[in-house]
């Protein structure tokens, strides 16, 4: 009897909150603002344009009145404030919603949206206070739910993984694994899968990351770009290579250019080709001490004799901006000395024999004026004697 008065209690429970559950639960499995602005329900369209209003100033949905929207109670309570709040700011309306804390501490929308934003306030300023509030946050929207979903996994991983105070890489990683395991198809955490897992140097999967994260129209580069280096880590160049290569002809970021070009660079066997590869990653970044590092060296190893002058401009460069090289020291060292004997057989010689000759061809013209001034003499005084 005990048991089943339980077992009545927790039935009881789970149809209340399913009674008083709305159409913005769904918020806790589709929590990108891009993708509820993508969802078939009007009421996630309009939250979606709402965060997207916030975030960035912008208003997606230019006829709002067009929707059929059907709220419950507590969730017009929170499309009233995010109606309400100024955008590009997280204080003011983190206060609010901490003031509104105590009426609505069992509403699943209220923790999710004071979560999410909270999140995002701790991504934007790693607030160590925020950390400890967003993990007790996430217990309470999954003791709600009864489940985890993927909002909590992905922001209480996320902070978990970056945290300096609260950080715990290994828990970090099993959550965000759990959450790739059972809500793949969820991009935000398929990205920071794909980041963790390249860090922790777990490719157990990496085919099927692959091919899931390049489903997508609107990649992250740098996300790609890290795929690529996974498969550097395990040896597979080939496709290193196929992905760098395709991020140089679709990425328009600097940076991921210059990082993709340096990785051809270091993969290519062909000096020339990874001559050309470093010059592009270069001319991305020219103050890069690394980049100039490798051209120059690429130039070296190409031809030391041939390239001399171009590896001892690239050197000099890199190390000037990075003091502490000694492998560019070295090779610099090797340079120079090759500077000097070259100077020495081809400049100083030649001076040195040309000037040895003509010390020479002078005594002799010297010596040969004197025989002749002697010859001279002696053929005057032998004339005054005849005479």
């Amino acid at each position: 009897m005990k048991f089943l008065k339980k077992g009545l209690v927790l039935l009881l429970l789970t149809i209340t909150a399913f009674s008083f559950s709305g159409e913005l639960d769904k918020f806790l499995f589709n929590f990108t603002p891009e993708s509820m602005l993508e969802s078939e329900s009007d009421e996630m369209k309009y939250l979606g344009h709402l965060l997207t209003k916030w975030e960035s100033g912008y208003e997606f949905l230019k006829n709002t009145d067009e929707l059929e929207l059907n709220f419950t109670d507590e969730e017009q309570v929170m499309i009233n404030f995010l109606e309400d709040i100024e955008e590009y700011v997280f204080i003011s309306p983190l206060n609010k919603l901490e003031e509104m804390k105590e009426n609505y501490s069992n509403s699943l929308i209220f923790n999710s949206i004071y979560f999410y934003i909270g999140s995002e306030y701790w991504i934007e300023t790693g607030d160590p206070n925020y950390a400890k509030k967003m993990f007790e946050t996430a217990e309470k929207i999954e003791e709600l739910y009864g489940e985890r979903v993927p909002l909590t996994i992905y922001y209480d991983s996320y902070i978990a993984w970056y945290s300096r105070l609260y950080g715990d890489k290994e828990r970090a990683f099993e959550d965000i694994k759990y959450g790739y395991l059972n809500f793949g198809k969820e991009k935000k955490i398929l990205e920071l899968y794909i980041i963790m897992s390249s860090q922790m140097n777990y490719f157990e999967n990496l085919d099927k990351t692959y091919n899931d994260y390049m489903e997508y129209d609107d990649k992250d580069f740098e996300v790609v770009l890290t795929l690529a280096n996974s498969y550097r880590k395990i040896g597979n160049n080939e496709k290193t290579i196929e992905i760098a290569k395709y991020v140089v002809n679709n990425a328009t970021s600097t940076y991921i250019l210059r990082d993709s070009y340096e990785m051809l660079g270091d993969l290519s066997q062909n000096y020339q080709e990874k001559i050309e590869y470093y010059k592009e990653a270069a001319n991305k970044d020219p103050e890069n001490w690394r980049l100039l590092k490798k051209l120059g060296m690429a130039y070296y190893e190409q031809d030391p004799e041939e390239n001399a002058q171009l590896a001892r401009a690239m050197l000099n460069m890199s190390i000037s901006k990075n003091p502490n090289q000694p492998e560019v020291e070295e090779v610099l060292d090797v340079l120079r000395r090759n500077v000097i004997i070259h100077n020495i057989i081809y400049i100083v010689l030649p001076i040195v024999g040309v000037f040895s000759l003509g010390i020479f061809l002078l005594l002799r013209y010297e010596k040969k004026q004197k025989k002749q001034e002697k010859d001279m003499i002696y053929n005057e005084s032998k004339d005054d004697d005849d005479q």
